[in-house]
C-alpha cells in the first residue's frame, strides 16, 4: 500500500514539474507588453474611446489609460487594432489581457457567448473603415489552416477587471507564417440595448519549442 501510494505522488510530482517547465519555457521568451494606453499607435473605429477612470470605479490595471466601449444604441459596436511588429512564426502565441466592467447596471458585459466580444491577430493587409471589419478580420485569421485558438481563460468581469487568455498555435506550412498581423478588440451590442466592455495590460508570448506544445495540450509533431 506504500509503495502504491509513493508511486501516485512521484508521478503526481512530475505532472506538476512538466507543467512548471511548460510555463517556464513560455515565461521565458515574452515578446511585448502593451499598456493600452490609446495614444502610442491604437487606431480607434466608431465608439473606441481610451480613458483614465469609468464610473469611479474601474481604473487602469497598467500605464494611465484602458480601452472602454460603451454604447446604448442597438447594434451599435467599436474597435481598436495596432500594429506590434509581430511576423507570424510556427510555434504558440499566448495572449494575456485584463477585461473589465465599470458596476454600471444599465450597460452589462459584452456577452461573448453571443459573439459580441472579438479579441486577436489580424491581417495587416486587411481593409478597415468600421469595426466590423475589425471583427471579420480577427475570425478570418482564425479560420486560416494550420491556425488554432484555444480559450484558455474568458471569466465575465463585473464592477472590476478578470484576466482573459488565449493560445494561438500555428502548424508548420499554415498560409499564416509570414503574414504581419495587427493585435484588434472589437465590441458591439445586439438588440438588447446598451453594453460595456474594457480591457487593458496587453501581453503576447511567443514560444517555437515543439516540446512545450505537447506539454500544454497541443499535439506536436
Amino acid at each position: 500500500m506504500k509503495k502504491g501510494i509513493m508511486k501516485i505522488g512521484k508521478i503526481r510530482v512530475a505532472g506538476i514539474a512538466l507543467f512548471a517547465v511548460a510555463a517556464a519555457a513560455i515565461a521565458a521568451r515574452t515578446n511585448l507588453t502593451d499598456v493600452l494606453d490609446g495614444n502610442d499607435g491604437w487606431a480607434q473605429l466608431n465608439n473606441a474611446q481610451f480613458v483614465a477612470s469609468a464610473n469611479g470605479i474601474l481604473l487602469p490595471t497598467a500605464g494611465t489609460n484602458f480601452m472602454h466601449h460603451t454604447v446604448g444604441a442597438n447594434w451599435s459596436g467599436s474597435a481598436v487594432y495596432k500594429d506590434l511588429g509581430i511576423t507570424i512564426q510556427e510555434g504558440i502565441y499566448e495572449i494575456t489581457f485584463d477585461a473589465g466592467h465599470d458596476g454600471n447596471v444599465n450597460r452589462p458585459f459584452a456577452d461573448v457567448g453571443g459573439n459580441r466580444v472579438r479579441v486577436g491577430f489580424l491581417d495587416a493587409s486587411a481593409t478597415l473603415p468600421g469595426h466590423a471589419n475589425v471583427r471579420d478580420a480577427i475570425s478570418a485569421f482564425t479560420g486560416l489552416a494550420g491556425v488554432e485558438k484555444r480559450v484558455i481563460a474568458e471569466p465575465i468581469p463585473n464592477a472590476g477587471w478578470k484576466q482573459w487568455k488565449y493560445i494561438y498555435k500555428v502548424d508548420a506550412g499554415s498560409p499564416a507564417i509570414g503574414t504581419d498581423v495587427y493585435f484588434g478588440i472589437q465590441a458591439q451590442s445586439a438588440n438588447v440595448g446598451g453594453v460595456q466592455a474594457a480591457f487593458d495590460n496587453l501581453r503576447i508570448t511567443f514560444d517555437d519549442n515543439r516540446r512545450t506544445l505537447k506539454l500544454i495540450g497541443f499535439p506536436a509533431p
